[in-house]
């Protein structure tokens, strides 16, 4: 079984067939790479839901924003834009940008949380699950997801 199901998806987005096709394509499973992902979006990112659903990744540093594009593209296979965010008064940082609906419906399935700063309980409980089910083989990846949740 998957990390998500059907059953998932379709509290956030209603139309079944689109539900379907989101699951066929884009298959997810526990994974160090997903954990990363996960915690790169809840620390330093946002994911935008109802009606844009997408994602963005902010950092001062390019290098950075392309870690986190190759780290998407290993799972997802999509790559999004960089591009200099105009609105940061305390200096130069980048956005990278992903628009794609299906990637993220399922981000925010896996408790990604979208349009909000606090952590509902539900939130938290289900990131400590995510959490627990990570291999232990990939020590600094775990350790990095750990030290977001736990201060959640």
């Amino acid at each position: 079984m998957g990390l998500i199901n059907k059953e998932d998806i379709l509290l956030l987005y209603k139309d079944e067939h689109y539900v379907e096709k989101i699951l066929e394509e884009y298959p997810v499973d526990y994974s160090e790479i997903l954990a990363g992902i996960v915690g790169d979006l809840i620390g330093d990112g946002h994911l935008q839901g109802n009606p844009k659903w997408r994602i963005d990744y902010t950092s001062n540093s390019i290098d950075e924003l392309k870690r986190f594009e190759d780290t998407i593209f290993k799972i997802f296979k999509i790559k999004g834009k960089i591009r200099t965010c105009s609105t940061n008064k305390f200096g130069k940082t980048y956005n990278y940008g992903v628009n794609c609906k299906s990637i993220a419906i399922i981000l925010n399935s896996l408790g990604v949380p979208s349009y909000q700063v606090r952590f509902k309980i539900k939130d938290k409980i289900s990131l400590f699950n995510f959490y627990n089910n990570i291999s232990y083989d990939n020590k600094n990846k775990r350790d990095r997801l750990y030290s977001l949740v736990r201060n959640v």
